[in-house]
């Protein structure tokens, strides 16, 4: 439910903690008698450790089959039978590793955090620096402060000076200053990251300022109530509106497109979409914790008040926009029965594609970090996701809209990728900058300028959609009696 606090905090990690301090205690013993046992045993266990490595993706269970496997591998070399794990473990490599195993977990981390910061493209040469400099600091960590911390003879004073030098070398990675990022002769980067968020506040955290520092980023002037009352409405037309857009982020991504199309097919339309809140409706069973930005009795509350003005609008077109790669069939099927009940088409946008090693970065200095020059007529690539992660999400669209006859996909990523190599959905390459202008904002979000890109494809489904939902059914044929 939270991987970044599972993946840090003890209590979640204390069981594999717990194990290595059972191995350390367990008894030696010679198990002759169960020595193929032993080191059938061995050989599960180092199974586990690289089907892990290769196989398992996060911390659930990938975690579990390597521990187990640790434990196994380890754990059989007390029993005195041999093996490969006994010669393995004993053999001086092994040894020495293992002596500076503690130093190597401490300094890695803060490495890898200082050096892909400082350079965001992760080029060879500096995940090569990380490994070098963690390799000799983890040496002097251990002949300088750990080895002699275990000698009785050594003074207090010594080990609190060792201490002291390590503090000052982390505290001046803290203190160095991010790497300044020339932006002149790009065109300003616009988004709509604020004007079209219906959250119910709209403090900007530390994360999002440094991310749009060099931005135009126009602000809200919606009501803080806007997300409880229709979101916000644009057009002139009499009546409720025809058009509704639903979406998180990625919804505030379109709404300025969305809301350009509604003007040329002359509909109102009701833009609500608030950054870090999924679009879809729950019950309050579920609203068990709070949703990022939103409290559980305002999600219920945003939730309600959507339901209702959907219920009462019967809206001719709803569109549905959310990073899909975060969510799963499960959580659309509610919010998509109750829109095939009251709301005549339904669209689900697809989302752009997801850039490689950027995250909340800014895209733009990403692309003039890895060379790219201001250019009327130029253009920047970046990485995307791999093959497995765009056909997953294609296939949660697909299984909605078989499920749901009123559905459509509005299929939009083609227009942000370029193939590259003999096998081109292998690995895709995204559109960063075209000329002077950023196509991106972050790793998934599009400038307003990279969504405009997509206006007659937006323009193209939605007027049709609107047009079929406009259009009267034939009355049925009633043959004549005589």
């Amino acid at each position: 439910m939270a991987p970044i606090a599972t993946f840090y905090l003890l209590p979640t990690r204390a069981w594999e903690l717990a194990a290595g301090c059972v191995l350390a205690f367990a008894p030696h013993s010679n198990a002759y008698s169960r020595r193929a046992l032993v080191r059938f045993a061995q050989w599960i266990g180092l199974v586990l450790i690289v089907t892990s490595f290769f196989f398992a993706k996060g911390i659930g269970l990938g975690a579990l089959m390597a521990a187990g496997g640790a434990i196994l591998v380890v754990g059989s070399s007390h029993w005195q039978c041999g093996g490969f794990a006994t010669y393995l473990l004993a053999s001086r490599p092994a040894v020495c590793i293992g002596r500076l195993s503690y130093s190597l977990y401490l300094w890695h981390w803060p490495l890898i955090v200082f050096a892909f910061n400082s350079d965001p493209t992760r080029q060879p040469q500096t995940i090569l620096l990380v490994i070098v400099l963690t390799i000799l600091l983890a040496v002097a960590t251990w002949h300088l402060i750990e080895n002699p911390a275990r000698r009785p003879t050594t003074s207090v004073m010594r080990i609190l000076g060792s201490y002291v030098v390590v503090l000052s070398i982390t505290g001046s990675m803290a203190l160095w200053p991010a790497p300044v990022i020339d932006t002149s002769g790009w065109n300003t980067t616009s988004w709509f990251g604020c004007f079209y968020d219906l959250s119910p506040t709209t403090e900007m955290d530390a994360t999002f300022r440094q991310l749009v520092r060099n931005m135009d980023v126009p602000e809200r002037t919606a009501p803080a109530d806007a997300y409880l009352n229709g979101g916000i409405i644009d057009g002139l037309q009499t009546g409720d509106p025809e058009i509704v857009l639903l979406g998180d982020s990625h919804g505030v991504m379109w709404s300025d497109v969305v809301k350009e199309v509604a003007h040329r097919v002359d509909a109102k339309v009701a833009l609500i979409s608030m950054n870090g809140v999924l679009p879809f409706f729950q019950d309050q069973s579920q609203l068990f914790r709070r949703t990022t930005g939103l409290t559980v009795e305002q999600k219920w509350e945003y939730d309600r008040s959507r339901m209702d003005l959907i219920r009462k609008w019967k809206p001719k077109v709803v569109i549905v926009a959310c990073r899909w790669s975060t969510v799963s069939v499960e959580q659309c099927l509610p919010t998509l029965t109750f829109l095939n009940e009251h709301a005549q088409q339904t669209l689900l946008l697809e989302q752009p594609p997801e850039l490689q090693r950027i995250g909340n970065r800014n895209a733009l200095e990403y692309a003039i970090w890895r060379g790219a020059v201001p250019h009327d007529f130029g253009s920047t690539y970046a990485t995307s996701e791999n093959r497995e992660q765009v056909e997953a999400t294609r296939q949660l669209l697909e299984q909605l809209t078989q499920r749901y006859s009123h559905c459509s996909i509005v299929r939009l990523r083609e227009q942000y990728t370029n193939y590259t190599g003999a096998t081109p959905l292998s690995r895709r390459q995204a559109l960063v900058t075209l000329g002077r202008n950023a196509v991106y904002v972050d790793d998934d979000h599009l400038s307003t300028f990279g969504s405009h890109m997509a206006m007659p494809l937006l323009y193209e489904a939605i007027s049709q959609s609107l047009t079929r939902a406009r259009t009267p059914s034939p009355a049925p044929n009633n043959p004549s009696h005589p």
